[in-house]
């Protein structure tokens, strides 16, 4: 997931080869519905993440003693189940993933969203083994790698973006109360998904309550600059005539033209996306 870190499992259409059940021919750029219904395997699938060979791993939202992530081969059928359990909180509630080859597939524990309880896993999907990199996080989110495999995570309630270095040791690398959540229509989470442009140059945030992106420059030295205001959804209903842009502004990824593409969460759907081109600098 360092390119795809969306919180919506229907997002898994993009980029995937579609099952023939589906409707054919393919209408490109629109969500269809992939693989079975997961309800009784994961339960809330929120995070998602694609390995190499096109499996689709779904983590399960769950507030469970136990919470799985689903497999879903690129056929759309479903594979394997994986059992995350839960760590001191009791529950397991996973949210973001991020599938990088020769390391294995990283997960966030939201857990109960209590202090400290959260916590940033690595599963081994072949084995199914489950190892704690790193915790002590409220509501950890969304996540990406740089190329040093520092991982960035997003905590929704603290405002904060989080750096874990190779060795699993936590760090505050941006604070701000813009990343907390803030008045808003949308639910009630501050910072977000994650990604990294192409250059990682900047590694853009979505906050889900006032429906806003914002990017950060990534130093030289490797520390964070001050954080800018990438998209507005007010503004862009103000100047565009649009209603509800960016709304619960949740997952986001790069394309390789680049844009960025972002999920949203509502009751009740799927996931849409729309795509801003980033701005020069």
């Amino acid at each position: 997931m360092r390119r795809l870190t969306l919180l919506a499992a229907a997002t898994i259409a993009i980029g995937l080869a579609v099952p023939a059940s589906a409707a054919s021919p393919t209408n490109i750029g629109v969500v269809q519905n992939f693989g079975p219904p997961l309800a009784a395997s994961c339960h809330n699938p929120e995070g998602i993440a694609v390995d190499p060979t096109g499996n689709v791993y779904a983590a399960s939202f769950a507030f469970q003693p136990v919470a799985n992530i689903c497999v879903v081969n690129r056929r759309g059928v479903l594979v394997d189940v994986i059992p995350v359990p839960a760590g001191p909180a009791g529950v397991a509630s996973l949210l973001g993933e991020l599938f990088e080859a020769g390391q294995g597939l990283y997960v966030l524990d939201f857990a109960n969203g209590a202090p400290g309880n959260g916590r940033l896993l690595l599963v081994d999907p072949g084995s199914h083994a489950v190892q704690v990199v790193a915790s002590g996080f409220q509501a950890p989110n969304g996540l990406t790698q740089d190329r040093h495999r520092n991982i960035y995570i997003s905590d929704s309630f603290k405002g904060v973006i989080f750096k874990v270095a190779p060795d699993g040791t936590p760090s505050v690398w941006k604070q701000d109360p813009r990343l907390t959540p803030q008045p808003g229509t949308g639910p009630p989470f501050g910072a977000n998904g994650v990604a990294l442009d192409r250059n990682q140059e900047f590694l853009y945030v979505a906050t889900t309550a006032d429906a806003k992106i914002y990017r950060i420059p990534v130093l030289k030295d490797g520390t964070a600059g001050s954080l800018e205001l990438f998209a507005s959804g007010e503004t862009i209903d103000a100047t565009q005539g649009t209603t509800e842009a960016l709304h619960g502004a949740d997952g986001i990824m790069f394309d390789v033209r680049p844009r960025i593409r972002r999920s949203i969460r509502r009751p009740a759907c799927l996931a849409s996306f729309r795509c801003y081109r980033p701005r020069a600098g």
